[in-house]
């Protein structure tokens, strides 16, 4: 099994100073291997050694030196070979290229072989590019992984992102278990008939993977339970017979008892269908008229970008709207930015006298620290925050944006008033903003927030 050093191998490697160059070297020219795996379908030969995979891996130490010990080759059928490959360059020389086509099995392969600062890493990353597109994808790894706090994380995108989510094609392909998940979510962030409707497109493409003809039975058999989160005393009843010919069969009267709010729902001995609301729907306001794409944006991390704002109602701020790259030849590149963002109160209010004075403290919740991947093609990436802020109505807030990455669009011709859902928000430029952003151009061009 070992590999006889031949002159076609690279010459003096062992002269290299970097302890990982070497390594990899003896990796990729198979210098001196003593296992071999069989690697996915097509059951591809890479060769290893034993005593890098052992010092990386307790479960590579038992396959290779426990009471039952590989002899032989060692299958890897469900790993795809290239991502093997990636694999063992990690253990190799610590350093991995995480792609969004590579991460998932990564991610498989870290759990398998409990290398748990590769699963940190590719943890991390799935965070990072989070978006409505692949949040169903990334809430399934995390439920499939046991990774909580990344299911927290795409839980939220989901929630304030759901009318989005609910036409992604990653929606439709996930498990009934995470569609449960997100149907019992008191802040899922749509109108009730949308999720109805969004429920019977994924019962429609579970039939096509399960094999069976989309019929009303059968979309209500692979439904199961999952029906029951659906809230349909919040549809109402008017609506629900204008829309009930998308079901083609008679629900009508199955459901129509749980339209009467007389009913106590929760306790219903026919089903535990909720009336309890959801969430109001997010509203996105751009203080922005114009996007500038002659002109890009640059950051500087330690410049901060910073604008005021207020608003004439009472609202839950959920995120900060930012630029994305500037645009470049390859539109399908994906962008890394490092975001550190926060809230600061402006102006306090002291309820007793009415009378307002100078804050400076950080909102509870505001501050956000993280990497974002967006792709060179999207115009705007979100910051959210881990919990909807609470804004108290004509008090004054600034967002502080340090950020580190490439350049990025920028707006122009700003407003200083807009007008958004009835709630007037003003715009004002700040003294924190380093980095040249105001109200005519610059950064941060919107907030994502929903009225209480």
């Amino acid at each position: 099994m070992a590999k006889t050093y031949t002159v076609s191998d690279p010459q003096d490697w062992q002269s290299a100073t970097d302890f990982a160059e070497t390594n990899l070297t003896m990796l990729t020219h198979k210098i001196a291997c003593d296992v071999s795996f069989r690697v996915g379908l097509k059951r591809e030969i890479i060769m290893a050694h034993k005593y890098i995979l052992v010092s990386r891996s307790s479960v590579f130490f038992s396959m290779f030196y426990g009471p039952l010990a590989e002899k032989a080759e060692v299958e890897i059928p469900e790993i795809d070979s290239d991502v093997f490959h990636s694999f063992l360059r990690y253990l190799y020389t610590n350093s991995v290229e995480l792609t969004t086509d590579s991460v998932t099995g990564l991610l498989y392969a870290a759990k398998k072989y409990s290398v748990k600062s590769l699963s940190e890493k590719c943890v991390s990353f799935l965070d990072s590019a989070l978006n409505a597109d692949n949040a169903c994808d990334i809430l399934e790894q995390a439920h499939l992984y046991n990774e909580e706090d990344l299911a927290g994380t795409a839980l939220r995108v989901i929630t304030v992102n759901a009318l989005d989510v609910f036409k992604s094609l990653s929606f439709k392909e996930m498990s009934r278990q995470c569609l449960n998940r997100i149907l019992e979510s008191d802040d899922l962030r749509a109108d009730e008939m949308s999720v109805f409707c969004a429920v019977l497109w994924w019962s429609e493409a579970e039939c096509v993977r399960q094999g069976r003809e989309i019929t009303p039975d059968s979309k209500c058999d692979v439904l199961g339970d999952s029906i029951n989160y659906v809230r349909f005393p919040l549809i109402g009843l008017k609506s629900f017979e204008l829309c009930i010919g998308i079901l083609d069969k008679d629900w009508l009267s199955l459901l129509r008892p749980f339209f009467d709010t007389r009913i106590d729902i929760d306790e219903c001995t026919a089903s535990s269908m909720s009336a309890r609301p959801r969430k109001q729907l997010p509203t996105r306001v751009n203080r922005f008229l114009k996007t500038e794409e002659s002109l890009s944006w640059t950051f500087n991390e330690k410049r901060s970008d910073a604008i005021s704002f207020s608003c004439d109602t009472p609202v839950e701020l959920l995120g900060v709207m930012l630029y994305g790259a500037f645009p470049t030849p390859d539109a399908n590149r994906i962008i890394s930015y490092s975001v550190e963002c926060s809230i600061e109160e402006d102006l306090r209010q002291d309820y007793l006298s009415h009378t307002f004075f100078k804050g400076g403290n950080v909102l509870e919740g505001s501050y956000v620290e993280k990497t974002v991947l967006v792709s060179a093609q999207e115009h705007f990436m979100d910051v959210l925050f881990e919990t909807p802020l609470h804004l108290t109505k004509d008090l004054k807030y600034t967002i502080v944006l340090n950020v580190c990455g490439p350049d990025s669009r920028r707006g122009c011709r700003g407003r200083s008033t807009c007008v958004k859902d009835e709630v007037c928000w003003t715009f004002n430029s700040s003294s924190k903003s380093k980095n040249s952003t105001d109200v005519e151009h610059g950064q941060i061009p919107g907030l994502i927030y929903s009225c209480l």
